[in-house]
């Protein structure tokens, strides 16, 4: 986790799959790619109304706990849908092991 988030407009593409915060009862989309031999970068959809720096950075912990994760984009709207089996992440997996 070496790169601080980038917002970007909102990319016109389907989610990966989910990111589970249960103290808040959110989910946000996310999507990776890989980013060169070091890991990948991740984009998470924050939603309309979650403007909060303090949120961002606390779902980019939660994914680079589950992937390497060497960038990360995010942007204020919401994805194309979430592809079919998506991967999940679950905050409860890491706060309660």
């Amino acid at each position: 986790m070496s790169r601080i988030p980038k917002r970007i407009s909102n990319p016109s593409i389907k989610a990966e799959g989910l990111i589970y915060l249960n103290e808040i009862n959110q989910t946000f989309p996310y999507h990776t790619e890989l980013a060169g031999p070091n890991g990948c970068s991740i984009h998470i959809w924050m939603g309309e109304e979650n403007q909060n720096k303090g949120l961002l950075y606390r779902l980019y912990r939660l994914a680079s706990n589950y992937r390497d994760v060497i960038q990360c984009t995010y942007s204020n709207g919401t994805s194309e849908g979430i592809w079919p089996d998506p991967i999940n992440m679950y905050e409860d997996e890491y706060l309660h092991p």
